[in-house]
């Protein structure tokens, strides 16, 4: 069923991702510990660099602390589950 998926469903994926510019980043390469340093464990989805530098760079008026509070928003929501964020 794995193999299904990747073929059908992820690799399709990655490819028009691509094609629309973005770039591809093996999973393997982000694992802590990697060249990068990119996330310190594997719970950390949020990828905090890369997010900083986004916001930086689309938003350059941007205060320190107002960069700090929306990083903060990202990788530590205040909701318990999910189901807490729907309104």
């Amino acid at each position: 069923m794995f193999q299904d998926e990747a073929e059908k469903v992820e690799i399709p994926a990655i490819a028009q991702l691509k094609q629309q510019g973005w770039v591809f980043v093996p999973g393997a390469d982000l694992a802590p510990g990697q060249p990068g340093d990119e996330r310190s464990y594997f719970r950390d989805v949020v990828l905090v660099k890369r997010l900083e530098a986004a916001l930086r760079r689309l938003n350059p008026w941007i205060s320190e602390e107002n960069l700090r509070k929306v990083l903060r928003e990202f990788s530590h929501p205040n909701f318990a589950d999910l189901s807490e964020t729907q309104h």
